[in-house]
């Protein structure tokens, strides 16, 4: 039979061996089904802080399509019972969020990948939209996308070439071709 492990923990924290006998608290922290690591106060399922960059790394080892290093799943419904993406439903993304002196802010600077169309197992259209918040506001604009067409549109959402510009274009290397 094996021995009794030495140490104690704090409830909350995600017990570790410190050595081959001793169990301490880790860094990891759990509050209902919420995990922090470097925080007690999880404000998502899973919510890491860091105070030195970077906070996180991703490594894949594979040269084989779809070994992406982040993988974002989406439904309607419940875990038990999923239901078919909609048009327009967000399918993940990228938002940056900074602190304004008494709390984060919501997303202002966005990438967005969105369904184009209600989702089977046959048709899954996607578009991407690229957001930004002017000066001064807080409120968020989308400044770029792409359609499932392959169109960009520039200052549009919906663009009706293979680069469509809602704007002026200038160039300063000498024109067009």
């Amino acid at each position: 039979a094996g021995s009794t492990p030495l140490g104690s923990g704090s409830p909350g924290y995600l017990a570790m061996f410190q050595d081959a006998g001793t169990l301490v608290d880790s860094a990891v922290y759990q509050v209902g089904t919420s995990l922090g690591v470097n925080t007690r106060a999880p404000d998502a399922t899973f919510h890491v802080v860091a105070s030195a960059s970077p906070g996180a790394y991703l490594d894949v080892y594979s040269d084989e399509l779809g070994a992406l290093p982040f993988v974002y799943r989406a439904a309607r419904g419940t875990p038990l019972a999923p239901a078919s993406v909609q048009a327009g439903d967000l399918l993940g993304g990228l938002a940056v969020r900074g602190f304004g002196g008494t709390t984060f802010s919501g997303g202002r600077g966005q990438r967005m990948f969105r369904a184009a169309e209600n989702w089977t197992d046959e048709a899954n259209g996607t578009f991407l939209q690229i957001t930004t918040t002017p000066l001064g506001s807080a409120a968020w604009v989308e400044r770029i996308r792409v359609d499932p067409a392959g169109n960009v549109g520039i200052g549009t959402p919906a663009p009706a070439h293979k680069l469509s510009v809602a704007g002026t274009v200038e160039s300063t290397t000498g024109g067009f071709r």
